[in-house]
């Protein structure tokens, strides 16, 4: 805040002294901080004691507190004065606002309507109590702020009642009432609360009392909120609760879900818990309908139902609706609307919350039938679980996400202390089991039962066939969830045969994918798009947006059980060759722009699916595929070296020596291969592997190919492989004489590399001074056309060089302040 009113008054920071200063300071923040004319102010500071010469007067205050508070405290416009802060810097502005924005979001959004009371209230913490007879803007400030947060007290205590908080609104919405006794919309709330609190039939009680009185005074009857609000009450006499079931085990990790929901419940008509099987959506729907604020709750169990015909009929049937119809399962489209139309009328009879459990493989007819019902129900609300969002207008979707790690492992000890009471449960063994079921609590609990014949550490190894070893388990679960097989396969039924194609091939990235990596493996059938939303609706995917833009992920199990039916489909060449295309296309279309201007967007780019790339370099390795190892490595090591990921490059080195040994590599890969293996074999010679000599020889076999340089010879890749040829770690005398050569290259780019590897020598040697020339040298050649990292080595070095030698502290910080952003901003942490 700017300005301070409601405390002790400041202006940022700084106490403001004296009567008038402070009035005028209040007089400013009317009218939201708008300009006020000359003679307003005079009238609001001084009232009937404004002096003979008022203008002069003003302009002395105003003078006084710039000198006191700042220049920028008041400006000077065509309009008169106005205060240097807009209304959200002003505490009492700020406020109102609060308050009034409160008031407006009540209805659609208590949640909201809370959160911004709470706030209000905050800011009116310190306000003192207004004395007997205070006069002017600064007491009229304080006692509207006071009068804002009794209105903001009020709205808070409703917001409460609204999303269930019964307890804590009761008290306050009493008070509230006592002093607005005709205000029949805080009644209605005061009636919810204490019916819940106290039960129906005070709240019934209290009603009878304010229609008597209403009655009485008036002659009329209360309004048609309030009386809906005793029709509530009423029921609430004979309460409802028709299929919900009651939980056998406590619910472990839900608390905040819970009370999301009951936000979203008390806001939206329909609300829909979606994710993936086995995520415990039905297990918190029911959670919500015990402590359902409706008089009835109906709870209707969809996973039965077959057909889609049969919905209407299976809804009647729970509600017992269908007695005057033949019987029949079936229904003729006459006699499904007549039902409809009596589900209907019966859910409207009294508030009340409708639960439709498994709606993902009916999603269009049950989508058709809440619809309706909300239309023609006005106190309805409906809450279903499904895989698929229903996609109709009154619809709010609330994903439901994984068990973090934390509450899995409390729900893994807990069900496996119930499986076997004396089981040994290594904190490590457990937390490496529960990181590889995806916070799945069906896919936890199966686990945990098999603590019965196994230890922790077996049912770990033992997960590598995770839909072999996690079946059997609840006998008094559904049978879709007797397996964790059985629960991927309810959704893999639920698609298309272009979504079954396009789950299979994108499980076989690890680390997830794009929208342009999924078009490029999948693009056979050109459908994508089409695909990964499909599988996204039906939970298969979850979605994630980070400044890099929407990335899509599968969880482990669904990502395993994809790869199993591409080996069924006898797909898995293809799938694999179409992502080693995607990888080796990718990392060419960033390569070429790791040295120069575009660096950080390169780098970017290729951190974002470095897994996914290094993934297919493994394989490339394991598989003998030289070509993609050449094109994937030639990108992946410079990216490496540039983040200072050595050790990556050094546990390949080896592989990739035995890979390119006997290696002529055709025309269009022989720059990739000459690249992969000089950045392989600096890497090499920088930690003193023993690969640097069998790479070394490779090097200068390719070298004699005379290839043209490729996408990835960056500048100082090809000045690079100068030096290597030069360098020989046997022969510390010959190397130095043969990197001075160089030194003095006419190649810039030769030159600037030869300097940097002289630099280091020199200090090796005991030689600082020149280590130190060597480095300037560099410095003095890279241009900024080589990129951010180019030209910030030479800083590194010389950094590092003049701390080492303890003579220059301005030098070690000029250096370093050059070169640190350019390392953090890509990713060269441990450099």
């Amino acid at each position: 805040m700017a300005l301070i009113l409601l405390a002790d008054v400041r202006w940022r920071g700084r106490p403001v002294a004296g009567e008038r200063p402070r009035a005028l300071l209040a007089a400013l923040t009317a009218r939201e901080c708008r300009a006020a004319s000359a003679g307003k102010l005079i009238e609001a500071v001084w009232g009937d004691d404004a002096p003979a010469n008022g203008l002069k007067a003003l302009q002395v205050l105003v003078s006084r507190v710039r000198t006191a508070c700042g220049a920028d405290v008041i400006v000077r416009d065509d309009s008169g004065y106005r205060l240097g802060a807009g209304p959200d810097e002003v505490d009492s502005c700020r406020l109102n606002r609060c308050a009034r924005d409160a008031a407006a979001r009540l209805e659609r959004d208590p949640g909201a309507a809370a959160s911004l009371a709470r706030e209000a209230m905050t800011l009116a913490g310190s306000l003192p109590a207004a004395s007997e007879g205070e006069d002017g803007p600064l007491a009229g400030v304080r006692r509207a702020a006071a009068a804002d947060a009794a209105a903001a007290r009020i709205i808070l205590a409703r917001a409460a009642s609204r999303t269930g908080e019964h307890a804590s609104a009761l008290a306050p919405l009493e008070d509230a009432h006592d002093s607005h006794p005709g205000d029949e919309a805080l009644l209605a709330d005061l009636l919810r609360s204490e019916g819940a609190v106290r039960g129906p039939s005070a709240a019934l009680a209290r009603y009878e009392r304010y229609r008597n009185d209403l009655r009485e005074r008036l002659g009329t009857d209360p309004g048609e909120p309030l009386q809906r609000a005793y029709r509530a009450l009423l029921s609430l006499d004979h309460p409802v609760r028709q299929g919900v079931r009651h939980d056998t085990t406590e619910l472990i990790g839900r608390d905040l879900d819970r009370q999301r929901l009951g936000t979203l419940l008390a806001t939206a008509r329909v609300v829909s818990i979606v994710g993936p099987g086995g995520i415990g959506k039905t297990r918190l729907a029911h959670a919500l309908a015990r402590t359902a604020g409706e008089p009835s709750v109906h709870v209707i169990e969809l996973a039965g139902v077959t057909s889609a015909e049969d919905v209407v009929a299976e809804a009647g049937s729970a509600l017992g609706v269908r007695d005057s119809v033949t019987g029949r399962r079936v229904l003729t489209p006459q006699q499904r609307s007549d039902v409809r139309a009596r589900i209907a009328s019966t859910l409207g009879q009294s508030p009340c919350l409708l639960v439709l459990d498994n709606c993902e493989h009916l999603i269009e007819a049950v989508a058709d039938l809440v619809a309706f019902c909300v239309a023609t129900a006005p106190d309805l609300r409906v809450l279903t679980t499904s895989r698929a969002p229903l996609a109709i207008a009154a619809e709010r979707v609330y994903p439901l996400g994984e068990l973090g790690a934390a509450d899995s492992a409390r729900l893994f000890t807990q069900r496996a202390v119930a499986a076997r009471p004396g089981v040994w449960l290594p904190e490590q063994a457990v937390a490496s089991l529960i990181a590889r079921l995806d916070g799945l609590p069906l896919a936890i609990e199966l686990a945990a039962a098999k603590v019965r014949a196994m230890s922790v550490e077996e049912i770990d190894r033992r997960l590598e066939d995770r839909f072999a070893l996690l079946r059997g388990g609840d006998r008094s679960a559904p049978d879709r969830h007797q397996t964790l097989l059985a629960v991927i396969e309810w959704s893999w039924n639920l698609l298309g045969a272009g979504e079954q194609r396009a789950l299979r091939r994108l499980a076989l990235f690890h680390d997830g994918f794009t929208l342009p990596a999924a078009e490029s493996v999948l693009a056979a059938d050109g459908t994508a798009v089409d695909a990964v939303r499909g599988l996204v609706d039906q939970s298969l995917l979850s979605v994630r947006e980070d400044p890099a833009g929407i990335r899509y992920r599968m969880l482990e199990t669904v990502r395993e059980f994809g790869v199993l039916r591409l080996a069924a489909a006898g797909e898995e060449r293809a799938a694999r060759g179409a992502l080693r295309s995607w990888a080796t296309g990718y990392a060419f279309e960033h390569g070429g722009r790791l040295s120069g201007p575009g660096q950080f967007a390169a780098i970017d780019a290729l951190a974002a699916e470095e897994t996914n790339l290094a993934d297919e370099l493994r394989a490339a390795l394991a598989d003998g595929d030289r070509g993609a190892l050449a094109r994937l490595l030639a990108v992946l090591g410079l990216f490496w070296t540039v983040r200072g990921d050595h050790p990556r490059l050094v546990a390949v080195a080896d592989s990739v020596a035995d890979a390119f040994d006997d290696w002529s590599p055709p025309s269009d890969l022989a720059a990739d291969a000459r690249a992969a293996v000089t950045v392989a074999l600096a890497n090499a010679l920088m930690t003193g592997a023993q690969s640097s000599r069998p790479l070394s020889v490779i090097l200068r076999r390719l070298c004699r190919s005379g290839a043209e340089p490729g996408v990835a010879d960056a500048v100082h890749v090809a000045g690079l492989v100068q030096v290597l040829l030069a360098y020989d770690p046997d022969d510390g005398d010959g190397s130095l004489q043969w990197l001075e050569r160089l030194a003095d290259d006419p190649n810039r780019y030769t030159a600037a590399t030869a300097s940097q590897w002289l630099c280091h020598l020199r200090g090796n040697a005991g030689d600082p001074e020149g280590a130190v020339t060597a480095a300037e040298r560099a410095l003095d050649l890279i241009r900024p056309e080589d990129g951010p990292w180019a030209m910030t080595m030479p800083h590194v070095l010389l950094a590092d060089l003049s701390m080492g030698l303890g003579e220059n502290r301005s030098a070690t910080v000029r250096h370093a302040r050059a070169a640190l952003p350019v390392m953090e901003r890509v990713g060269a942490a441990d450099d």
